[in-house]
């Protein structure tokens, strides 16, 4: 399956390091501070035809090294595989990664494992998950030649913030010492818009549910897939490095730790806002710590996905042309750090 003639003889397009899709946007788990918002989610089941349309217009300007499906719980999707050999066909990504909760993996036919590169188990303590469900992936990945990640997932980082952070210099340290936006570069799209993480289009939804002021993110911090110039638009995007209006209501990856457990129904419907300052739910040693580890203290950090987006990063900054040249910093961040 191929995006049409053009795209085929196409030299330069964008490049970054992982675009992920959620299948789901609920799950078969309560995890306290979940990233993915997915205990408070509706139920939602992404359409195969909107997927279609949204990748075959990213796959005529962007490649990916790592394709993630993701969710919620991905192993609920009825057409999951419909899903992946889309993917797998279009040549957007090198790699197909899976991520599960593995509670439905023994489920699964051979089928789905002939379509990824990866599977990453995240095993939780208090879910049905157990050694046999563990045992089957590891076979399952040993017989396709799949690449078998095991996460045993003890602690969990606070994230979310119910009230937006009002200080904006403590949401630019938290925006430039995030993992997922300079390390992991988790980019995602959804109904049509592309974001440079996961909170723009759950952020709202999330707060309604909660019972407090709706705030819709989904269009002021992303970029719509289906509208002209879309190349211009996407680097112009990617290179911005102001922080995102939804970084005012998260914590990136410096939130305190907090002990993974599941929530109770009743938990989860007498749960009210949390009240507690940004400030206090901010791991301020961890902060001091990534900021270090990526030579923080300019407005850019020192990788970026291409040459193209970095040279369009330092105009956009107002920074010599030169910068690129300047010895790494102590404590640099390499270009291959990633996430699992």
């Amino acid at each position: 399956m191929a995006f049409g003639r053009r795209r085929r003889y196409r030299l330069r397009v964008i490049r970054t390091k992982r675009l992920e899709f959620n299948l789901v946007e609920h799950c078969n788990l309560r995890c306290l501070e979940c990233s993915h918002l997915s205990p408070w989610m509706p139920r939602k089941f992404a359409d195969f035809g909107t997927f279609r349309k949204d990748l075959e217009a990213l796959g005529a300007v962007l490649r990916c090294e790592t394709f993630k499906f993701g969710g919620g719980e991905p192993l609920l999707h009825p057409r999951l595989e419909e899903f992946l050999g889309f993917v797998r066909a279009s040549g957007i990504a090198q790699d197909i990664t899976l991520v599960t909760n593995g509670t439905e993996i023994r489920e699964q036919p051979d089928s789905l494992f002939r379509l990824i590169d990866r599977l990453d188990f995240s095993r939780y303590e208090g879910t049905p998950t157990g050694p046999e469900h563990v045992e089957f992936a590891k076979r399952k990945c040993g017989e396709f030649s799949v690449r078998f990640k095991l996460l045993d997932k003890q602690e969990f980082r606070t994230m979310q913030l119910d009230r937006p952070n009002e200080d904006r210099e403590l949401v630019r340290r938290i925006y430039h010492s995030c993992g997922i936006a300079h390390v992991f570069r988790a980019h995602v799209f959804r109904d049509g818009w592309y974001y440079k993480c996961s909170r723009p289009p759950f952020t709202g939804a999330y707060l309604e549910v909660r019972g407090l002021p709706g705030v819709d993110l989904s269009k002021c911090d992303g970029v719509a897939i289906h509208e002209p110039e879309l190349e211009s638009r996407l680097e112009r995007y990617i290179a911005d490095m102001a922080p995102l209006e939804s970084c005012r209501y998260c914590l990136g990856t410096v939130g305190k730790g907090v002990v993974q457990r599941q929530m109770s129904a009743s938990e989860l419907r007498r749960a009210g806002a949390d009240s507690r300052k940004p400030e206090d739910l901010v791991d301020f040693e961890l902060l001091a710590f990534e900021e270090k580890r990526a030579g923080a203290g300019g407005p850019l950090p020192r990788k970026f996905p291409n040459r193209a987006i970095g040279k369009l990063a330092t105009r956009l900054a107002g920074a010599r042309p030169d910068r690129k040249k300047a010895p790494p910093r102590d404590g640099e961040r390499p270009d291959h750090a990633g996430g699992g």
